[in-house]
C-alpha cells in the first residue's frame, strides 16, 4: 500500500497540477470577480447592505484606480441668451470720405454774342425786296459792328442790343450774301458770328383745275387757280404746248378744256423769280356720263 500511493503521488506529480496548485489559482479567481463585483457595484451607487470584500481595505483603492482612470470633463458649450456668453463689441459705422470743396469757377468776362437774328430767305420779288430786318443782343461788350460778304466794317453800332436794316443785294448771278456781327469794347477777345441770307428760290402753293362736263360742245371753261412765291409770274402749258402766260402772283381763272382730247395734262412753271423756277402738273379728266 505504501508503494502504491508513493506511485500515485509520483504520476500525479508528473502528469497534472498538484491540488496545491489548482487550490491557488481558484483563489486567484475568487478574488478578481471579488474585485470585479466590487467595482460593478461601486459603479452603481455602492455594494448591497451586507455584503463584504473578501480583499483588504488598502488593495481595493489600487485597483479601481488602475480599472478606472480619472477623465477631465468636457467644457460646457456656452447657451444662447446667458449672460456670460462674451458679446461683440459696437460696431461703429465707416466714416465717410471727405470730399474736398470744388474750386470756383473763373469768372467769364469775355464779350459775348447771345443772339444774331437774321433771315434765312429774302423775296426779292416782295415788297421788302433789296433789304432785310436783323436783330442783335450781346453781353460783356459796349457795342458792335456788322460786315456784309466780308471782312470790312459795314456799320458801327453802340448799345447791348438793337435792330437795324440792312441791304440785300437781289441778282441772278449772286442769290446769297454773308452778315456777319463782331462785338466791340470789353474785356478779352472779341466774339464773332455769320449768317447767311439766300434770295427765296421760287415756289408753287396753290395748282388747282376742275373737272370738266363735256357735253355736246367741244369746248368747256373750267376754273383755274394757282398762288405763287417769290415769282411774279407764271407760264400754262396744256400737253405741251403754251396755253397762257400771267403776270401775277395769285389768279382764279376760266380756262377751255377741249373736249375731243379726253384726258389732258396742264403744266405751271413759275416766271419772273430768283434762281430756278419751280412747276407741278394737273391731269384733268372730263366727267364720264
Amino acid at each position: 500500500m505504501a508503494g502504491t500511493g508513493s506511485n500515485g503521488n509520483s504520476e500525479g506529480g508528473g502528469n497534472g497540477p498538484s491540488t496545491l496548485m489548482l487550490a491557488g489559482i481558484f483563489a486567484v479567481i475568487g478574488v478578481v470577480l471579488a474585485v470585479g463585483l466590487a467595482f460593478v457595484a461601486g459603479g452603481f451607487g455602492g455594494t448591497s447592505a451586507g455584503a463584504t470584500s473578501s480583499l483588504p481595505p488598502s488593495a481595493v483603492p489600487s485597483l479601481v484606480a488602475v480599472a478606472s482612470p480619472s477623465l477631465a470633463p468636457f467644457p460646457s458649450l456656452p447657451v444662447p441668451g446667458d449672460s456670460t456668453v462674451p458679446t461683440a463689441g459696437p460696431v461703429l459705422p465707416t466714416p465717410a470720405p471727405t470730399i474736398p470743396p470744388a474750386p470756383s469757377p473763373t469768372a467769364n468776362t469775355n464779350p459775348r454774342i447771345v443772339s444774331w437774328d437774321v433771315p434765312k430767305y429774302e423775296d426779292c420779288t416782295g415788297t421788302t425786296a433789296g433789304s432785310i430786318t436783323v436783330s442783335y443782343a450781346i453781353r460783356r461788350a459796349t457795342g458792335a459792328t456788322v460786315s456784309i460778304d466780308g471782312p470790312g466794317i459795314y456799320l458801327a453800332y453802340d448799345g447791348l442790343s438793337r435792330t437795324i436794316t440792312l441791304p440785300f443785294g437781289c441778282g441772278e448771278t449772286k442769290l446769297q450774301h454773308t452778315y456777319m456781327l463782331t462785338t466791340t469794347g470789353g474785356v478779352g477777345p472779341a466774339a464773332q458770328v455769320t449768317n447767311t441770307v439766300t434770295a427765296r428760290p421760287a415756289e408753287i402753293l396753290k395748282f388747282e383745275i376742275d373737272k370738266p362736263d363735256c357735253g355736246a360742245e367741244r369746248y368747256v371753261g373750267v376754273n383755274m387757280s394757282y398762288e405763287l412765291r417769290a415769282a411774279t409770274g407764271a407760264k400754262l402749258e396744256v400737253n405741251g404746248g403754251t396755253y397762257a402766260n400771267y403776270g401775277v402772283k395769285a389768279t382764279d381763272d376760266i380756262i377751255q378744256f377741249d373736249c375731243m382730247f379726253g384726258r389732258q395734262t396742264y403744266t405751271l412753271s413759275t416766271t419772273g423769280g430768283y434762281g430756278p423756277a419751280d412747276s407741278a402738273n394737273f391731269v384733268v379728266e372730263p366727267v364720264v356720263h
